[in-house]
């Protein structure tokens, strides 16, 4: 009876992390208008960050916001976001969201950026984990999916 009260309590505290780290998806459509998805991969082929780069330049211009999602352990990106928007309240309690205005010095600091050099896990593109914009498009995982919501 011991073991299976330990290994529910386990499951338990198991299960309360795991919700605990959910967060809402940004920038939900709420207008009902009909969209589609296109989803853009980049693996780890890519020895620069040049069409992930094409690619947001063409969709930051017409961006009025953005949010960006950074770990806990991701302490420079956490210092730099701030700067360009405000710490979003959130219950994701393993990292902060930054929320703010696309300005021309958010959109020179984005394009400026270099190509992360560590690629341990990702062969990423930007050093954000999640950058969204209000206009739909969404690049995740450090730039390697990138998701643009278009209308029908």
């Amino acid at each position: 009876m011991d073991k299976l009260n330990d290994t529910m309590k386990q499951l338990q505290n198991n299960l309360e992390s795991q919700v605990e780290a959910l967060e809402p998806a940004p920038f939900q459509p709420v207008d009902g208008e009909e969209w589609e998805w296109e989803t853009v991969s980049f693996d780890g082929t890519q020895k620069d960050n040049t069409a992930w780069l094409a690619l947001i330049s063409e969709h930051i211009k017409s961006a009025k916001s953005f949010e960006i999602q950074c770990w806990e352990d991701e302490v420079e990106e956490m210092i730099l976001a701030p700067q360009y928007g405000e710490i979003k309240p959130s219950n994701w309690k393993k990292g902060t969201i930054v929320e703010g205005i696309v300005t021309s010095d958010f959109i020179r600091m984005v394009l400026e950026m270099p190509k992360p050099k560590d690629r341990e896990s990702y062969n990423k593109m930007t050093p954000f984990f999640d950058i969204a914009f209000d206009n739909g498009f969404s690049s995740q995982h450090y730039g390697t999916e990138v998701i643009i919501k278009k209308k029908r």
